[in-house]
């Protein structure tokens, strides 16, 4: 992937997240959505050790969604990894990072298509 442009960057750079951020929160940037919410507590259990600690448990995923805003497809849910989301702070930040990995590959995909069209424009296909 090619380094991305100044343009492709600044869409990206300050996600706004609305809603709660100490219990359930959204964020968009183009047609996907990201998704972070507290279940709530759960008892913790140190390695080794047999106390246990209270503390809050959060999921974060990111879908694609079409032009109306209905879902198409899952890009991340954390139910489906291994280990605990121990803070909204936490979700948020796993939730970014994914935000902005796709949305970079988004627009790779979309320039090289863009690209892909303007060469069959120029040297049309023979069997």
């Amino acid at each position: 992937m090619n380094n991305p442009t100044p343009e492709q960057m600044e869409k990206i750079r300050d996600i706004a997240w609305s809603g709660d951020l100490a219990d359930d929160c959204s964020a968009r940037v183009g047609n996907l959505i990201a998704h972070c919410e507290c279940m709530g507590e759960m008892q913790l259990r140190g390695e080794g050790e047999r106390r246990y600690e209270k503390g809050e448990y959060w999921f974060c995923a990111v879908s694609e969604c079409d032009a109306d805003g209905k879902h198409v497809r899952d890009i991340f849910h954390s139910g489906e990894s291994a280990g605990l989301i121990l803070s909204g702070e936490m979700a948020r930040s796993i939730a970014e990072s994914i935000l902005r990995l796709q949305a970079l590959h988004n627009a790779e995909k979309a320039e090289l298509q863009r690209k892909l069209a303007e060469a069959n424009t120029h040297r049309p296909w023979k069997p």
